[in-house]
């Protein structure tokens, strides 16, 4: 990895504590520590809040989250943890079908803003209304007896308890794919705006370090998954196509994935306002000022 200049204060960077994140943090995974940045790994929903405190600099944030805080966040570019079809770990688990779920309880990760968003989404447009309840799902359960439903994710989902307990289970990515065609964005790496403006090149030397450890992990996958196989206790076969289904970029087609997901959560009210997209952009001037540039999800 490129040696950079050590700031006086180190930058604390956020890391989701998936699995679904080791192809960006490889090469930060192989030093023993830095002089430049500290990580906090923890669920997204931590992260977010910890965001939202101050408590961290840079992170990766649920895209839901950024609808909320986006008057306070910047977007890095180039850097999601998106999928463009289904992924294996957003599932809705359920005794009865979509429509029956009306009225039922439905038990919803307390881990995953994004995934939530996007499981009331689809209630929304299909016109159910059940009895929503937020918990920490036991990922060793594979069951909640007093569920009809129950929304999991990340690492919780790829055990495969429960296709074995439920009658139904929709991988809720492959639903978004087939409703609008377009890629479905999960998490975003945002900065505190403060942050940015009193420390562009920082920001810029992070954004940097993460992309190259990105370059590196997408190119070493094999090593990735090898590697995962004993912390996890899954399958190999189920690691390599649970991460040939993720992407880490933020391409013109996430984009305007993540533009429909914004429209159609303003619409059902599920966000308190439209969403202007507004990304840290480094520049030869970016030493003194940072850069920022605007695409505005408004209809």
């Amino acid at each position: 990895m490129t040696v950079f200049s050590t700031p006086s204060h180190k930058v604390k960077i956020g890391r989701i504590s998936y699995m679904n994140v080791a192809p960006i943090y490889f090469e930060l995974d192989q030093q023993n520590g830095s002089d430049w940045f500290d990580i906090l790994s923890a669920p997204p929903a931590t992260l977010n809040h910890k965001m939202a405190s101050g408590e961290i600099d840079v992170s990766p944030v649920s895209t839901a989250a950024y609808a909320e805080h986006q008057d306070d966040w910047i977007i890095l570019p180039d850097l999601s943890i998106s999928c463009d079809g289904p992924v294996m770990s957003v599932l809705l688990a359920s005794r009865c079908t979509l429509k029956e779920l009306d009225g039922k309880s439905v038990v919803i990760s307390d881990e995953s803003a994004s995934a939530a968003a996007l499981l009331r989404l689809i209630f929304m447009e299909n016109g159910v209304k059940p009895v929503i309840s937020c918990q920490k799902i036991d990922p060793d359960s594979g069951f909640l007896p007093d569920a009809e439903a129950v929304l999991v994710i990340g690492d919780t989902a790829l055990n495969g308890k429960w296709q074995a307990s439920y009658k139904y289970v929709w991988d809720l990515c492959g639903t978004w794919k087939v409703s609008t065609g377009l890629p479905f964005v999960f998490a975003l790496w945002a900065v505190r705006k403060e942050f940015a403006r009193k420390h562009p090149d920082r920001v810029a030397t992070t954004l940097e370090i993460l992309n190259q450890s990105k370059r590196q992990g997408c190119a070493n996958m094999s090593a990735i998954t090898t590697a995962l196989q004993n912390y996890s206790l899954l399958d190999l076969d189920i690691l390599e196509r649970y991460f040939n289904g993720l992407q880490y970029d933020l391409d013109k087609e996430k984009l305007e994935g993540l533009q429909e997901f914004y429209l159609k959560l303003d619409q059902y009210e599920l966000i308190p306002a439209p969403v202007t997209l507004r990304f840290f952009k480094p520049s030869p001037c970016f030493r003194t000022e940072p850069c920022f540039s605007q695409a505005c999800c408004r209809p």
